[in-house]
């Protein structure tokens, strides 16, 4: 079971597919990152004017052509610690992404883990049928030859093969349920050839539970741990920053630009000045600083914060609806995990009797007690008990495994 969990939880198509999302999440964070860094840029601008422009004291032309080159480096001074809160943001969004990550592979474990079971219970129920298959067989030949002696009737013959076809036409439901619990088993760990693929059935399973209604709360406690738990907490202080953010708006931004360019401008009618000498004349440094107060902006900032403060108060709500889904599923998986266990120790007592039954009918039959219907009850009756048995046996481990899950403990067999 475990090797399949782990296969499952490396290899499965949908894990693979969510594991993209923390590709996403890590480029944004490198992207918050790298705000810090000034920009830097280069910019070239040519432009042609036509119609009379004066460029010297005595002289127009028709015409001018200009170029313009500058290198430049832009940075914020103070915004409000936009570029703060953003990347502190963009940091608990990469750990949202990975405990929803683990959310997805928690999930699959217990899939995994259930259709491992169904594997199991699909098996067991091959044996049961097969092992019915093998009592008829055995039974109709002692008939066959206690009708060759003349102490049972044709009839009993024809009943018990009338039996018989039925139950090799069970077992044939059964091959395909197998079949069916196989492939989806296999499905989840992305393994395609189904028909020759089998699983290591463990040699024994503890059928106990030492666990008292307190318990759940120790369970809860431990429950906290879980991805969807810290996921929703994170979701609160990815509000809260956002709510930081929208205030940012409120604050002054200074920006500071520096740089180097020059130009090269010349007439078209005029004779041309070399070009290097313009470039080197017209030569200059700049600062530029840029301050901006906001004043009125139709509200939009204090609309944004008082938005980003209702997102907060969802998160809240968030994480306790999420609390209190795990409290529900580990009080119903606590209620199931007793409710199987008492019904598998009945099933137990269930399957002794109708193995008394049989012997009884079997011995009864012998002497011509019995007739071949009251066989084929109690046959069917030992069956049945059996059948509820493996089921009742493994609804009993996927619950108590759940408990475990919850609690934190790995599951395995």
């Amino acid at each position: 079971l475990r090797e399949c969990i782990d296969r499952a939880r490396s290899k499965n198509t949908l894990v693979l597919r969510e594991e993209l999302m923390r590709r996403d999440a890590s480029i944004k964070l490198r992207q918050a990152r790298l705000e810090y860094i000034p920009h830097v840029g280069i910019t070239s601008t040519s432009e042609t004017a036509l119609g009379k422009t004066v460029t010297l004291p005595s002289t127009t032309s028709e015409g001018i052509e200009e170029l313009e080159i500058s290198a430049n480096i832009t940075t914020d001074l103070f915004a409000g610690l936009r570029k703060h809160h953003t990347l502190k943001r963009s940091e608990l969004e990469a750990e949202a992404v990975a405990h929803h990550i683990d959310k997805v592979r928690n999930e699959l474990e217990l899939e995994v883990t259930y259709a491992y079971l169904n594997v199991l219970l699909a098996e067991e129920r091959v044996d049961i049928v097969e092992n019915q298959i093998a009592t008829l067989e055995a039974q109709l030949l002692v008939t066959r030859k206690m009708v060759d002696e003349g102490t049972r009737e044709t009839g009993d013959i024809l009943q018990m093969e009338a039996q018989l076809t039925d139950a090799r036409h069970q077992s044939l439901l059964t091959y395909n349920q197998r079949l069916i619990a196989y492939f989806t088993l296999c499905q989840l760990l992305e393994i395609d050839d189904y028909r020759d693929f089998h699983i290591i059935a463990p040699q024994s399973i503890q059928m106990q539970l030492n666990m008292s209604p307190e318990s759940t709360t120790e369970i809860f406690s431990a429950a906290q741990s879980l991805p969807q738990i810290q996921s929703a907490n994170i979701g609160i202080d990815i509000a809260d920053r956002n709510v930081k953010l929208a205030k940012a708006g409120l604050y002054p931004t200074l920006n500071l630009s520096t740089g180097y360019r020059s130009e090269y401008d010349y007439p078209l009618s005029i004779p041309r000045r070399a070009f290097s000498r313009q470039i080197k004349d017209n030569a200059n440094a700049y600062f530029l600083f840029t301050l901006n107060i906001p004043i009125f902006n139709s509200l939009s900032t204090r609309s944004k914060i008082e938005t980003n403060r209702i997102s907060r108060l969802r998160a809240e709500y968030d994480l306790r609806l999420a609390q209190k889904q795990i409290y529900q599923e580990i009080q119903e998986a606590f209620i199931d995990a007793h409710g199987s266990l008492e019904q598998y120790i009945a099933s137990v007592q269930n399957v002794e009797s109708s193995d008394n039954s049989l012997r009884d009918v079997e011995k009864r039959y012998a002497r011509g007690r019995a007739t071949s219907s009251d066989y084929i009850i109690a046959v069917y009756n030992c069956t049945n008990s059996r059948n509820q048995l493996a089921l009742a046996k493994y609804q009993y481990i996927y619950k108590n495994k759940l408990l475990d899950f919850y609690t934190g403990v790995p599951i395995d067999l």
